[in-house]
Order: C-alpha cells, then sequence, then structure tokens
C-alpha cells in the first residue's frame, strides 16, 4: 500500500508527524493490516516527547497489530520501550522478557 510505504520513507527522514498520517489513511483503507498499526506505533514513540497519551496511543497500536495477527516480534519491544517511557518499569520489564 502506497500510504504505508511513504510513511516509512518519512520515518527515514524522521519526520513522524508526517508518517503518523500517512499510517492513519493506510489503517483506514486497511483497517485489517497490522504492519500499518506497528509502525505507526513506532512514530507515536519518536513522538512521544510530546506526552504521555502518544506512548499509550502507542501501546493501543502494538497490541491492535498483535490482535491482528501480526508474528512481528518488534511489537513487544514497541510495548517495552512504550511503557519504559511511561516510567512503569514492571511492566516494560514484562513485555521486554
Amino acid at each position: 500500500m502506497v500510504y504505508e510505504k511513504r510513511g516509512l520513507v518519512y520515518q527515514d527522514l524522521k519526520n513522524h508527524k508526517a508518517a503518523i498520517q500517512d499510517f492513519d489513511s493506510a489503517t483506514r483503507i486497511e483497517p485489517s493490516v497490522p504492519d500499518s498499526y506497528y509502525y505507526r506505533g513506532m512514530s507515536k514513540i519518536e513522538l512521544g516527547k510530546l506526552g504521555d497519551a502518544t506512548y499509550n496511543s502507542a501501546i493501543e497500536d502494538f497490541m491492535y497489530a498483535e490482535e491482528l495477527g501480526s508474528k512481528n516480534p518488534g511489537i513487544f519491544n514497541g510495548i517495552g520501550m512504550a511503557f519504559r517511557l511511561l516510567k512503569d518499569y514492571d511492566k516494560a520489564l514484562y513485555y521486554l522478557n
């Protein structure tokens, strides 16, 4: 899908706001594709310095990607890192183990 691929390019360019917009479009067009949620979660972590809600939203994206059947082990890393940034170290360690 074009939006997902362009979002990845924006991630490479460190333009995570534009990446999230593209991943939003990708999830609206094909809501059952887990990779778009995973990638969007990663960009939300990068923008997380703007507030904790971003980290919680990233966790939701990662968990939904898993719910859709993704086997990407990066999901657990993403969840763990988001909990780390939220300073919930017990949950972070749980997901990173």
